[in-house]
Formats: C-alpha cells, structure tokens, sequence
C-alpha cells in the first residue's frame, strides 16, 4: 500500500508558496534565503530477520533525499519546508511527501526571552532526536535507538498539522526553552501494521487533538542538555468492511525525559521512554487492552580526530512493563505471536568518518536480543527469529 499524497493544505500551500518563489527568481535577499539538500544511501546484511528490505541477502533498500529551504520576508516572519524521498524496504516506496511546511511568527524578540507562533506542519520536539532525524547528518548514527524513534512509524511522530506556540529564555544560568502545541499527525499503512499487525481494510486516522509539550535546558557552556517531552495522541479506526474490527481508538502517549552531556572528546547521552497505550471498543476477541511501554538506552561518542567518532549505544525496550518477558501477551494471542516479539535488547558500535563538510561515511553493528523493533510489514510472524545481528554501512551527501 502506498502512502497517501499530502493531506495537509495548509503545509502544502505553504511550501508551494516557497518553491513557487525560488523556482521564478522573485527578488529575494540571498540573505534571507537558505536552501539545502542532502541524500544518502545504505547498504543493511542480517543473519536473521529483514530489517529494511531483504536484508538477509544484503539490502539497498534504504536510501534518503532531500531539499529545504527557508526565507524571511521581514524580520518577524520566517517561511521554511523540506521535501523528502524516503526508501526504506516495505515501509517506505521512495515517494514524495513534505516532511514539515510552516510558517513562523516571531511575536517577542529582546536579549533574553523569544517567542514564536508556528502554523502548517511542524516537527515535533520529542527527545534529543526527533526535530532532527530526518538529516543523516543530525543523527549519532545510522540508525536512532528504535525502541524510542520508532522507524515503523516515523512519519506519524516526526511532524504534526497544526499550531505551536515556542520559548526561548536566557539566563544566567543557561538556557531555557519550551514548547507547546496542538495539532494531527499524518498517518499512514505503517502506523496500522504496527499498531495491528497488518493493514485493516479500514482507515486510521487522527484528530485535532494531539497535544505536544517540551522542556529543555542547555547550561551556558552548552556542555549540559536536559529535556521533557511528550506527545499525546488518539487515533480513530473506521471499519472498511463487514469482516473487521469494529471501530475503535487507540491512545499514545509519549512521554521522554532526556540527558546529554560533553566534556572535550566525549559525550553521553541517556534517554527513557515511557508509552502508556490503551486500545479502546475494538470488542472482546480483541487481544490487548491496555499496557505501559518501556524503553531506554546508554550512548557514548568520542571523537578521535575532527574527522572520526566513534558511538557505541546499549538499549532495552519492552512493550509492556508488566510482563517483560513477553509471555503473558503471547498467550492473549494463542501464541500466535511469540514472546521475543514484545521486547528487544540491543547493543550497537559504529564510527563515522566525516571525509569533509559535505560528504560522511558511516559504518554499523548491532546484536539484538528481541524483535519488538521490527515491523510486521516486513517480518512474518512464522519467519522471526529471537537473536539476530545486523551490518550497515552507509554514505551521505549535503549541500
């Protein structure tokens, strides 16, 4: 199933506006405007499992292209979208779809305190990495810790169609800034295979009425980072035929508290995630109810040179607190899906060769104890194995 063309008219008129501009060579203040691009291509090898595409036979499948620009007509407003190209084996086909398109009103502006208004489709700040993941460049690693950015259902938590109202305070003893906003992320067949386990006949979609919060602090020497975020969101399932669950919603909610810290070549970075889901009236067969989702990991990087870092992450994530093993929700399904499917356990070592500022290499490993950051759409349940590794290497390009 492919993705569904923009549903946003706000965003998409948005980034017409600025592309529209651009492309007839309007009198723009070269200044003023900013455009960029980047683009990147993987290759992924597993022993076991396929993890974007058929990875056990060495995968190309994952790849990323990108443009986005921004302009500031006056001082107060500021126009900015990117438009990507995503592969990434079943879940993404590679087509065209606006990542984020928004308008920025700056409503206070002095030597300590900035507020801004921001309306069309705007990033949502969860965690340390979700307003940047979509740059190959803004990531510690080829891959973020999947059981926190969730690559299954990146589109739905990356952005947001609505209005967000954004702080920045500074102080003497640092930086403060905060978040807030209202809004409907896109959603798409991958969001259904994750939350179902195959795509319905049906249709999930979201309201207006996902809120997204964050708080963040940066110390003056910006050695110290901390943050809170959350991301609280309902989605309504309509049946599509008479042989279907009936309709239904499904509450999540994000919550992240985040830590990062640099000291000369090193930094470490600790991030926990707590996921309360409630699936609601999909009727008695249904297997689950509701569950509180865990998930955390250790990262540290050290910088051999200006041009070579070395990562190395540990990560733990369980679908539900209450039964970490995952036997107690296997069950719920006969055992049809089985236990190592609710947890993972991952530990992961890369280096990243930054050959100049406009071209990276990267290389990756990780043994996995646990599917559960596996998408379905890609993994039959007959075919997952509890332990597998995966190789990635990867080259990327910007402008």
């Amino acid at each position: 199933m492919h993705r569904p063309p923009i549903k946003s008219p706000i965003a998409a008129l948005l980034l017409a506006v600025l592309c529209s501009n651009t492309a007839t060579g309007a009198s723009f203040d070269e200044g003023r405007l900013q455009i960029h691009g980047f683009a990147a291509q993987a290759a992924v090898l597993t022993d076991e499992n396929s993890f974007f595409g058929d990875s056990q036979d060495l995968s190309l499948d994952f790849r990323e292209a990108g443009i986005n620009a921004s302009y500031r007509p006056n001082s107060k407003l500021r126009l900015a979208g990117q438009v990507l190209s995503r592969r990434a084996g079943e879940l993404y086909d590679g087509s065209l779809r606006i990542d984020y398109a928004l308008a920025a009103l700056t409503l206070t502006e002095s030597p300590r305190l900035r507020s801004e208004l921001r309306v069309g489709r705007i990033k949502n700040e969860m965690g340390l990495y979700n307003a940047t993941r979509d740059v190959p460049f803004t990531r510690p690693s080829i891959f973020l810790p999947q059981s926190i950015y969730f690559d299954e259902t990146r589109d739905s938590l990356l952005s947001s169609d609505g209005a967000t109202l954004a702080v920045n305070f500074m102080g003497d003893a640092g930086t403060f800034s905060g978040s807030i906003g209202v809004g409907r992320p896109p959603t798409d067949a991958n969001t259904e295979w994750t939350l179902f386990g195959l795509d319905l006949p049906g249709r999930l979609s979201s309201e207006y009425d996902t809120i997204s919060a964050s708080l963040r602090y940066r110390s003056r020497d910006e050695g110290l980072q901390l943050g809170l975020s959350r991301w609280d969101s309902t989605l309504r399932y309509e049946p599509g035929a008479s042989f279907d669950l009936p309709a239904g919603e499904v509450n999540l909610v994000f919550n992240i508290a985040s830590l990062q810290y640099d000291w000369n070549r090193w930094t470490a970075t600790a991030e926990y995630l707590y996921l309360p889901v409630e699936f609601r009236d999909f009727g008695p067969l249904f297997p689950f109810g509701e569950s509180s989702g865990e998930s955390w990991y250790l990262q540290g990087e050290y910088r051999l040179s200006s041009r070579f870092t070395l990562m190395g992450r540990y990560e733990r994530g369980y679908s539900d607190t209450d039964d970490r093993d995952g036997k107690s929700q296997s069950a719920a399904t006969g055992g049809l899906i089985p236990p190592f499917d609710f947890f993972d356990r991952g530990l992961t070592a890369g280096v990243t060769w930054d050959v100049n500022q406009h071209l990276m290499l990267r290389a990756e490993y990780s043994y996995r104890d646990g599917t559960y950051v596996l998408s379905p759409r890609e993994n039959p349940l007959s075919e997952l194995e509890r332990k597998w590794h995966y190789f990635a290497l990867q080259i990327a390009v910007r402008f």
